[in-house]
C-alpha cells in the first residue's frame, strides 16, 4: 500500500473517500436493480439506426427494380 511506503498524500485520502462513496452508491443501485433485465450492447442505438438505414435503402432499391406486371400469354 502506498501509505505504508511513505507515499501518503492528503489528496489520496480524499480521493479514496470519494471512490469508496462511489462504490457504496453503485452497490446500492445494484441491490435494487432488476435481475431479469436484458443486457444491451452499449452501442445498441447506433446499431439499430444503421440497421434501419440499411433496411430503408434496401426497400428503396427494391422499389426501383419493380416493374409493372404484364398479363401472361397462354
Amino acid at each position: 500500500m502506498a501509505a505504508m511506503d511513505g507515499l501518503y498524500q492528503p489528496s489520496m485520502k480524499a480521493r479514496m473517500e470519494d471512490l469508496e462513496r462511489q462504490k457504496a452508491e453503485i452497490s446500492a443501485r445494484l441491490a435494487v436493480a432488476p435481475t431479469n433485465a436484458p443486457d444491451l450492447h452499449p452501442n445498441i442505438t447506433t446499431l439499430y439506426r444503421k440497421r434501419v438505414e440499411q433496411l430503408t435503402q434496401a426497400l428503396a432499391d427494391r422499389e426501383d427494380d419493380v416493374r409493372p406486371l404484364r398479363p401472361c400469354a397462354r
